[in-house]
């Protein structure tokens, strides 16, 4: 998927779930639309979207974003786009 085609600023990263640790859980690539500092929208795969509600983005620039996965926007065969919120309870 070219992210040229989709609207708003798209940048990769990579993610993990948020209640575990990059070395323990593995890391996965997404691609993040952020607003500002803001992620809102995450394309990522499915399987760490079936495994945490919640994942941490690793940036490299700033602080890791911890972000809460909430409605589907859309399925592929290998991809999840999905609408974000920011995690309040872990890092913000």
């Amino acid at each position: 998927m070219g992210v040229e085609r989709l609207p708003g600023d798209w940048m990769a990263y990579f993610a993990y779930p948020a209640e575990e640790t990059p070395n323990r859980a593995g890391t996965w690539p997404v691609l993040a639309r952020t607003d500002g500092d803001r992620i809102d929208r995450l394309i990522l795969p499915p399987d760490l979207a079936d495994r945490s509600r919640r994942v941490t983005v690793i940036r490299e620039h700033g602080e890791d974003k911890s972000i809460n996965l909430e409605r589907i926007v859309m399925v592929g065969s290998h991809l999840v786009v999905m609408e974000t919120s920011p995690d309040k309870g872990g890092n913000s």
